[in-house]
């Protein structure tokens, strides 16, 4: 005597099974993209190749802080809309002052300031650290601005030439006004 399955044990045995199916499926592919995502670490891309003869762009945008301290989320919103972050890190500008400093195929380096919405003194005095090291290399660095305002112009004042767009001006008040 064989027993027939209720209609609803049949039904129950199909979405069972669909749920079953559903997450094998599942399991492939997110096993299948991990290993891609492991390949594609591993190869790498094509290495970086700095040409000899180039200049370094230093372009600080936003404020100038020891440490970035901003929501992921907000980075990556800023990154997808194109506009510039809104805070740059002083020790990677340092960084690449100091590596640049030891690569004999960068010339110059270029300062833009124009980016720059505040900084600090303490923190625009170890960027001229950086920048007389960089200088005492042997190699020329430039400012440019559209404009100078007086932290602006403290950090382009350190430069070897500080170059000034026709139409900017220059905005400096003197250290004596915070005394």
């Amino acid at each position: 005597m064989s027993e027939s399955k209720s209609p609803l044990r049949r039904a129950f045995a199909w979405v069972w099974s669909a749920i079953v199916a559903i997450y094998r499926i599942m399991v492939v592919i997110v096993i299948l993209v991990s290993l891609a995502l492991v390949w594609m670490a591993w190869r790498g891309g094509k290495p970086v190749a700095v040409e000899d003869n180039i200049a370094l762009v230093l372009a600080p945008t936003g404020v100038l802080v020891e440490q970035i301290n901003e929501d992921p989320g907000q980075r990556f919103l800023e990154d997808l809309s194109g506009e510039p972050p809104s805070q740059s890190s002083l020790r990677e500008l340092i960084d690449a002052l100091d590596t640049a400093r030891e690569d004999d195929r960068i010339a110059l380096a270029v300062l833009r300031l124009d980016g720059l919405w505040d900084a600090g003194l303490a923190q625009l005095d170890e960027l001229r650290a950086a920048m007389a090291r960089f200088q005492a290399a042997g190699k020329k660095i430039v400012a440019w601005g559209p404009w100078y305002e007086q932290m602006h112009y403290y950090a382009a004042a350190q430069a070897d030439e500080v170059v000034l767009d026709p139409y900017g001006i220059v905005y400096v008040e003197g250290f004596s006004l915070y005394n």
